[in-house]
C-alpha cells in the first residue's frame, strides 16, 4: 500500500481484475472481461444501428429468462449483452450481442428468439 488512498484503491482494483483473469484461465477461458464485452456490443450496436445502447451484459448462467436460441452460436462461450432498444415495442424478442469470451469477437447481433 502506498499511503495514498486513490492509489490503494486503484492498485486492488487492478488486483481484483487480475485474479478475475487468473480464475476465467483456470477454467479455459481468456481474458475478455465483462466491461470490455459491454464496450465491444455497445461498438457493434450504435455502428449498426440495433438500438441505444447496451442494457446489461451476463453469462448464460446468470440469465433468468429464457435464453437467447441462436442458431450455430455456443452460448456457453460468450457474453450475452442485452440491447436498449429505441423504443418499447411490445412483447417481442429481446435483441441482443454475444461476444466471445476467448477472443472478444462479436459473433451475433440480432433478436435473441427468446419471445414467449
Amino acid at each position: 500500500m502506498t499511503g495514498n488512498a486513490l492509489q490503494d484503491i486503484e492498485q486492488i482494483e487492478v488486483i481484483g481484475d487480475a485474479l478475475e483473469l487468473d480464475s476465467r484461465e483456470k477454467v479455459g477461458l481468456q481474458t475478455v472481461s465483462r466491461d470490455n464485452a459491454r464496450d465491444l456490443a455497445e461498438n457493434h450496436v450504435l455502428s449498426n444501428g440495433l438500438g441505444r445502447g447496451i442494457s446489461k451484459v451476463l453469462l448464460p448462467e446468470e440469465i433468468t429468462g429464457r435464453k437467447p436460441n441462436v442458431y450455430g452460436v455456443e452460448l456457453k462461450n460468450c457474453w450475452v449483452a442485452y440491447v436498449e432498444e429505441f423504443q418499447f415495442a411490445g412483447l417481442k424478442s429481446s435483441v441482443v450481442v454475444l461476444v466471445d469470451r476467448e477472443s472478444g469477437t462479436v459473433v451475433f447481433g440480432g433478436d435473441a428468439g427468446d419471445e414467449g
